[in-house]
């Protein structure tokens, strides 16, 4: 029997004893209730079922926590018919595990999230359902572990009201004209970053790439959405990472060390002083947080001083700015000042991480794959001719958007989204079957199962950015009923979204709680991987994954940097 069910029985146990039904009923007296509704009756007095869709909270995690125990004590099985994950998994790293868990079970599986049983999934029309489904889905157990995190903002607002009004606010930051205007703070922010470079490319030195990303990725988040300029970019060799990079990782860190073990969050209320000595991760967490925050607070002191109050229709006309000063300015959707902090953080996090993990692994997957390496430099020459790209440029670059999905592909970020059902609900499994979902119960979306799925993508474990080129509608090997497939035609923006492949990429999200930075990060990204592709030439260190090592959070980091040799590339030009 499982440890965690041993005290339970025992109390169970003494209860039963010491209850009146355990002793010699009368004749004629009702039959004793069973040991299940007394333990039934116990929970519903004391941890009673949330109503039907509300928000997720800690009593729906408890309720789902009691499920797997009734499952231990009872053998009652919630998702009856769904296969169980076994413990013979032995891939040598996250994406051969991934698909061997596929393997052996298909699209659907019921599996161990620390104390919590969960159901994963990996087949596009269940993703479907749970993610275009609107108000049928919260984001349940992430929503209440890391609402401290990321405050009552975007990643982590539970409330329906309050995610419309965050929402609103930020994606109106996000129009088109102001896009446009991005092109020139990308450039300026890869070329400073180019010039650091140099230096360590002119004495031959091995360069943490992934390092080198996350201090660039900060340094044009900070100056176009907060008007800060970080410098993340200027660090020695020996510290490759700026103090604010370090800080946003260990946030993404906290949120997998509560969701993997919620008990960690038995000490966030303990005082400074015994945190630090009798809880240092609670310590190094408040250090980081207090470093992010006093930035922000800076940031937002200054947009606050400037502010202009102005319409929607007439912030859209702006070209330039920061985002920060575009909500700051938004007249109908004004914001307190904590507010605001949990905003800005939210997206510097969820930006900066996004952006840096795609350029890291984009990085790797052309130093891996020339042909494809020396094609993508082709169409930046053509394009660029040795120029700063513009935003019409970043349209004309098909085939380096391409690599960008097809990184984003392979290496999701964020690798699995976490849901909860609003009300007890049936998920489609498959043609005319369905799998019962209670309220509150944990279904992780797996997107790099469902991004490498053979019976979607041809060749799945290999880099190959033409699969974007033209329609696509499945292998065969693990036929997907329901799904329509992928058309190019359906392609409206920078990338192929999860509307234009019918759920089975999901590049950025989809549905309901789809990120409002997708073009954004895009643009950026092809920005600064087209300049750095006409001036250099990558060679890896290490090309095995298990040697680099993988280091899962909301992305998919490296266990010891991307160690990269750069050179200067014969058609660079001065």
């Amino acid at each position: 029997m499982p440890h965690r069910c041993r005290g339970v029985c025992f109390l169970l146990a003494c209860l039963w004893c010491c209850h009146p039904w355990s002793f010699t009923a009368p004749k004629g007296a009702p039959p004793a209730p069973s040991l299940k509704t007394l333990w039934d009756g116990l929970w519903d007095r004391a941890v009673p079922v949330g109503e039907d869709d509300s928000n997720i909270g800690a009593n729906d995690v408890l309720r789902s926590f009691k499920r797997t125990l009734d499952e231990d004590l009872f053998q009652e099985v919630e998702m009856d018919g769904v296969p169980v994950s076994s413990s013979t998994v032995t891939g040598s790293n996250f994406f051969e595990k991934q698909m061997e868990v596929f393997k052996e079970n298909g699209p659907a599986v019921v599996s161990n999230f620390g104390p919590l049983k969960t159901l994963s999934i990996s087949d596009p029309m269940m993703i479907k359902h749970a993610l275009g489904q609107r108000g049928s889905f919260g984001k349940g157990l992430l929503a209440l572990v890391a609402e401290d995190i990321f405050g009552k903002a975007l990643i982590t607002a539970s409330d329906p009201e309050l995610w419309q009004s965050r929402r609103a606010a930020t994606s109106a930051g996000f129009h088109s004209q102001w896009l446009r205007s991005l092109t020139a703070d990308f450039v300026n922010c890869t070329v400073q970053a180019m010039k650091l470079l140099d230096e360590r490319v002119n004495y031959k030195e091995v360069v943490d790439m992934e390092s080198f990303y996350l201090n660039l990725a900060l340094d044009a988040v900070g100056l176009t959405i907060f008007g800060v300029e970080f410098e993340a970019s200027d660090q020695p060799p020996n510290r490759p990472q700026s103090p604010i990079v370090q800080a946003v990782y260990r946030l993404l860190k906290e949120t997998d060390y509560r969701q993997a073990d919620p008990s960690n969050l038995l000490l966030m209320g303990a005082p400074d002083l015994l945190a630090e000595v009798a809880a240092p991760r609670v310590a190094e967490y408040r250090r980081s947080m207090k470093q992010i925050n006093e930035v922000l607070n800076e940031a937002i002191s200054q947009a606050l001083e400037q502010q202009q109050l102005a319409t929607e229709q007439d912030l859209r006309r702006r070209s330039g700015g920061t985002l920060l000063q575009f909500i700051v300015d938004l007249r109908d959707n004004q914001a307190s000042r904590a507010q605001l902090q949990d905003d800005m953080r939210t997206v510097l996090i969820a930006e900066h991480e996004t952006v840096a993990s795609v350029l890291t692994w984009a990085t790797y997957e052309l130093a891996k794959n020339p042909r494809i390496a020396q094609k993508v430099k082709e169409e930046v020459q053509n394009v660029l001719g040795g120029r700063s790209p513009t935003y019409q440029d970043v349209k004309e670059l098909k085939y380096l958007r391409w690599v960008i999905t097809e990184t984003l592909r392979m290496y999701p970020a964020p690798p699995f989204l976490a849901r909860s059902p609003l009300k007890d609900l049936d998920l489609p499994n498959g043609e005319n079957q369905t799998v019962r979902l209670s309220r509150g119960s944990l279904l992780m979306i797996q997107l790099a199962q469902l991004h490498r799925h053979p019976g979607i993508y041809e060749r799945p474990n290999e880099f190959w950015p033409e699969r974007w080129q033209k329609a696509f509608n499945g292998t065969g090997e693990y036929p997907v009923p329901g799904w329509r497939g992928y058309d190019p035609q359906r392609v409206t923006g920078l990338y192929p979204t999860e509307v234009a492949t019918d759920y089975a990429f999901v590049g950025f999200g989809g549905g309901e709680f789809k990120c409002v930075g997708d073009q954004f990060a895009m643009l950026e990204a092809t920005v600064m991987l087209s300049m750095l592709l006409q001036r250099y030439d990558f060679q890896m260190v290490y090309e095995d994954l298990n040697t680099i090592g993988l280091d899962l959070a909301a992305t998919i980091h490296t266990k010891r940097g991307l160690l990269t040799r750069v050179s200067q590339s014969n058609c660079y030009t001065e």
